[in-house]
């Protein structure tokens, strides 16, 4: 069974970079299964859950573009590190993971629960970013999809 991975991301892009994005990926099967990692910069950013809507708008956009693909969404993880402890981001990032994961079946995708899985100080370098140890836990959660 083959695997073929396009990687999209771009280090501090926000959902409206997302849109851009879609219509740069090539015709896939139509099956493809898309990963979505957005919303993190733009909490960061505004300190709010307000980009939401715009989040469902890019899977919404997707489905658009390629209506049998599957999809797949990561939830936010919280950093280890004291800058992004604070309350409001921790509250924040609670917020946004609940939206994810109580809008999954109205908006058909699946969630990946990068919340739990990064858990650890060695998870994370640069503060917010993610090491070999918290990337090899995020491949994980995409492999078993």
């Amino acid at each position: 069974d083959k695997c073929h991975l396009t990687t999209l991301a771009q280090d501090g892009a926000t959902i409206n970079d997302c849109y851009h994005q879609i219509q740069t990926i090539p015709q896939v099967p139509p099956s493809a299964t898309f990963i979505l990692s957005a919303g993190g910069n733009d909490l960061i950013a505004s300190h709010s859950t307000v980009a939401f809507n715009s989040w469902i708008r890019c899977i919404q956009a997707i489905k658009q573009k390629f209506p049998l693909a599957n999809i797949a969404v990561l939830t936010l993880y919280q950093p280890t590190n004291s800058k992004y402890r604070t309350k409001r981001y921790t509250d924040l990032i609670h917020k946004w993971n609940h939206l994810i994961l109580t809008n999954s079946s109205q908006y058909h995708y699946k969630v990946l629960r990068a919340d739990l899985a990064l858990t650890e100080p060695s998870d994370f370098v640069y503060d917010i970013e993610p090491s070999v140890t918290g990337g090899k836990k995020i491949a994980d959660l995409i492999k078993a999809v």
